[in-house]
């Protein structure tokens, strides 16, 4: 008999592969779930409408890096990119 301990390691195992396999296939969640914010352009869904505003810099392009053309996630992805890896300081 698994211990209490072993069955919590398989669920959050389990739930990490999911996400990883969400992240894979990039299919919106069901925009049918109360509260759920919708990308108009690529179809993601978020929980939170900041998140969604935060999101939409990367279909604006203020999230490509002009030295080496990475796109970030979001501004502040961005500015630390830029901080770390190219040095770049006052962004």
């Amino acid at each position: 008999m698994e211990s209490d301990l072993e069955v919590l390691n398989k669920l959050v195992s389990f739930k990490s592969e999911l996400n990883v396999l969400h992240g894979h296939i990039q299919q919106p969640l069901n925009t049918a779930v109360a509260g759920a914010y919708v990308c108009e352009l690529c179809g993601k869904c978020f929980k939170h409408r900041n998140s969604r505003y935060n999101h939409m810099a990367k279909h604006e392009g203020t999230t490509r890096c002009h030295i080496c053309h990475q796109v970030l996630g979001q501004k502040s992805n961005m500015k630390r990119h830029l901080r770390h890896i190219h040095g770049v300081m006052g962004v």
